[in-house]
């Protein structure tokens, strides 16, 4: 009885902390996404708030203490409720309940609260005046669009959606042509499609007479871009959530292309200072120099925690906000090498990752799936031109698993493709490819630039770490200075500075302050119940987290035997009884938690934040 009180507690405190991130705006946000869970009569209730809504759910069994996917799926519409999101999912952690199946929402309403996302503010106008809203006073879309609905103005029928699709510009447009088809069926979709092209910017000839090609590679491309939209984050946890921009790597180019290559004897009699000047020192000069010279096979080889990943993470993250141009006419996609099955090939890899093949088998009008897979693998391999694929970790390549190296051997691939690797194993990828670059990690004026943004408000700490890692770094066989070309492993060495205002010299009780400081961070954050006060040395660390660290080192020690450094949460719990101890040990701030290249991959996946460079 007393468990079953905890857990009644435990959930009302749930709602209760969830109610705080909907006011305002959002909670018409939250009216408009239960629209099909509650009545009428309790989404307009004047008096209510959210936490109402939330127990009006309870009273009709739509959510209940061991029963929060609902309250998942709507946190999910919005990277705006990423914190009410996380509270849930804490909490279904918590009570041992699985976040895998968590859709509770119709297809059309989030497809609806997409396309209102991206509706600008004359799309709001033309909305008021389509509808002869102007007395109501609305002040937002939001609350428009609730009133449609509620007075049944807008409804999931073709003919309704079609006339509130006229309002707006192509790109919200388009997401609401999606819509309308979970219950009506495919026909009705492309009757919408027809009936609403006078809105388009193009006459219905054009759009009747556009290829499928050119519709295969519009959709591919827009979806892949609202995929990688966000890839600038990497989720920490212990330490706040890092942008890729703040990692960015400094790159030094070892060979331009096969006919500089050829020259190269030509080349040794030119001047020292004349080669320098040509070496591309930024991640934009190497693309400008790969886009001028049409190079489409690029390898990028670095030690371990140099930035390798996060280069390709970047290079995704600006083609899909248009940040950068030089691939902005193509699609991209990322694989990791390491998803690579026994008896797979990158083609399978990029079809396992593409999560949208429902809606895109609704928007070519295809019969299945499968049909659908064929047509996209069919126009990858006819359009290799417009594809760029960008693979990561080479040396992960699993055993059976098909090797990248035809698309540099073989001349029919037209595609571009840029793959990264540590060093070993690349010779016969470098002797083929177009363009080979070494990525170094930061270079000492990188270093620098980073410790003075680091500690923007304290210049004197930030002069005196520098000091300290370059003044006698020659006297030392490793010195702490060669740590820092390493991103991850540089923002820790700022914490144990900025915490101590001390490094060790002798690198291995470097370490020890590493280590140290991060489980500090962990507890800094209020993670722990039984550790309240300050892990001062390694030889005092409690023993439940000397237990989680062991049970780390004991997967990375087995993975190292079969080249397999990522963490599969679900395989790591199986290796112990004690899940928790498995479970502190992901929390604890030594592995980061690895993005999934698909919103339909639950796979919870665990990386190293560093690998050691290899002296």
């Amino acid at each position: 009885m007393a468990d079953i009180d905890d857990k009644m507690e435990k959930f009302s405190e749930l709602k209760a902390d969830l109610s705080k991130y909907y006011k305002g705006e959002k909670y018409t946000w939250l009216q408009i996404l239960l629209l099909e869970h509650l009545p009428v009569a309790d989404i307009t209730n004047k008096d209510f708030i959210a936490h109402n809504l939330f127990n009006k759910l309870e009273e009709r069994g739509d959510i209940a203490p061991s029963k929060v996917h609902l309250l998942l799926d709507i946190s999910k519409v919005n990277s705006e409720l990423k914190k009410a999101e996380n509270l849930i999912i804490q909490y279904i952690k918590n009570n041992e309940q699985s976040t895998d199946d968590y859709r509770q929402l119709s297809q059309y309403r989030t497809t609806l609260f997409k396309a209102l996302r991206e509706v600008d503010s004359e799309g709001f106008s033309a909305v008021i005046a389509n509808y002869q809203l102007e007395h109501l006073k609305f002040d937002n879309i939001w609350k428009a669009v609730l009133h449609l609905e509620v007075k049944q103005l807008l409804v999931n029928k073709p003919d309704k959606i079609k006339k509130f699709a006229r309002c707006f510009e192509p790109r919200a447009k388009d997401i609401l042509l999606e819509i309308g088809v979970e219950f009506e069926g495919k026909s009705n979709k492309h009757k919408l499609d027809q009936s609403s092209s006078d809105c388009e910017d193009h006459p219905p000839q054009e759009k009747a007479s556009q290829s499928q090609e050119t519709r295969i590679k519009e959709y591919l491309k827009k979806k892949q871009q609202e995929l990688y939209k966000d890839f600038n984050k990497l989720e920490t946890a212990v330490l706040e959530d890092l942008d890729i921009e703040e990692l960015f790597t400094d790159l030094k180019l070892v060979q331009s292309s096969k006919k500089e290559n050829k020259e190269k004897a030509a080349k040794q009699n030119r001047s020292q200072h004349d080669q320098k000047e040509k070496i591309p020192k930024t991640l934009g000069e190497t693309l400008k120099m790969i886009k001028d010279k049409n190079a489409r096979k690029i390898i990028f080889t670095g030690k371990g925690g140099m930035g390798k990943t996060t280069l390709l993470r970047y290079i995704t993250y600006n083609w899909a906000t248009g940040k950068d141009k030089t691939f902005s006419d193509k699609i991209v996609f990322l694989v990791n090498i390491r998803d690579l099955q026994a008896g797979k090939k990158i083609l399978d890899a990029i079809i396992i990752n593409i999560d949208y093949l429902e809606t895109f088998t609704i928007f070519m009008g295809t019969k299945n799936d499968e049909e659908s897979v064929q047509l996209i693998k069919s126009f990858i391999i006819n359009h290799g031109d417009e594809i760029i694929l960008l693979l990561d970790g080479l040396d992960e390549l699993n055993q059976g698993a098909g090797n990248p190296l035809v698309l540099f051997t073989n001349s029919d691939y037209k595609n571009t493709t840029i793959i990264t690797s540590r060093p070993e194993n690349t010779a016969k990828f470098i002797d083929k490819c177009d363009v080979h670059v070494e990525v170094n990690g930061f270079s000492e004026t990188s270093i620098k630039n980073y410790i003075n943004r680091y500690f923007a408000n304290n210049n004197d700490l930030a002069e005196r770490l520098f000091r300290k890692l370059f003044y006698n770094r020659h006297r030392q066989e490793h010195s702490v200075s060669e740590l820092c070309s390493s991103p991850l492993l540089l923002l820790m060495i700022c914490k144990v500075w900025e915490e101590s205002g001390n490094l060790p010299d002798d690198l291995s009780d470097l370490f020890k302050e590493l280590i140290c400081c991060t489980l500090n961070q962990y507890l800094s954050k209020g993670n722990s119940d039984e550790n309240k006060s300050k892990i001062a040395s390694i030889e005092r660390m409690p023993t439940n987290f000397k237990t989680a660290i062991l049970a780390l080192g004991q997967w990375i020690y087995e993975g190292l035997k079969t080249n397999k450094l990522i963490i599969d949460k679900y395989e790591f719990r199986n290796m112990f009884e004690d899940k928790s101890i498995v479970d502190l040990a992901l929390k604890i701030g030594f592995v980061y938690k690895n993005p999934p290249l698909s919103k339909s991959d639950k796979n919870e996946m665990f990386a190293p934040p560093h690998k050691i460079p290899r002296w």
